[in-house]
């Protein structure tokens, strides 16, 4: 939808409100609370032709072990998944590289332990296309900063999100997804 530039002493009507600040930004699909104990969490039904591209924004409150944070959608099964990146302690100067092909998961929160918190976000590209899924990511938590990314290398079209980690569980939290409107 092209911008519109509205002109001194012209009048704002409703009609422009509706269509010129409802056709932007982000726009609230689905919001989830974590339970206790939770090894996997699922966003079911967050994708679809709505939107191409998504904003996942997420906090847990605490995991039972150390462990990645995950990710994965619906229909893509197998090692299909590739995940790379940087973390670094908070404090430290020494940052370090981190990779997994072939793997069932993309890494979007890095070796947290027992934690009070940790939380992040990953933008995730074309999960309902029949095309490859790319996403970055970059979390935050007492143990770890992490900034990766990852593609999931089949052409599934996915309409759910999984999210959870590599082991152990999680307690407490929220996850909330949005859509990039298309313009």
């Amino acid at each position: 939808m092209a911008i519109k530039t509205f002109t001194s002493g012209e009048v704002l009507t409703a009609a422009d409100t509706n269509t010129y600040l409802a056709n932007s930004g982000l726009v609230l699909v689905k919001q989830i609370t974590v339970g206790t104990g939770v090894s996997s969490l699922l966003v079911s039904d967050c994708f679809s032709s709505t939107y191409d591209n998504y904003r996942v924004v997420w906090r847990v409150n605490s995991q039972s072990t150390t462990a990645n944070f995950v990710m994965a959608i619906n229909g893509s099964t197998g090692a299909n998944y590739y995940t790379s990146g940087l973390y670094m302690a908070p404090g430290s100067t020494t940052i370090n590289g981190y990779q997994i092909s072939a793997g069932y998961s993309i890494v979007v929160g890095v070796y947290q332990g027992a934690i009070s918190s940790a939380s992040g976000s990953f933008d995730i590209w074309s999960p309902n296309i029949a095309t490859r899924t790319f996403c970055n990511t970059t979390s935050g938590g007492p143990s770890y900063f992490w900034w990766g990314g990852g593609q999931i290398a089949d052409t599934n079209q996915s309409t759910n999100l999984i999210l959870g980690c590599s082991a152990g569980t999680v307690t407490g939290g929220i996850v909330t997804v949005y859509g990039y409107r298309k313009a």
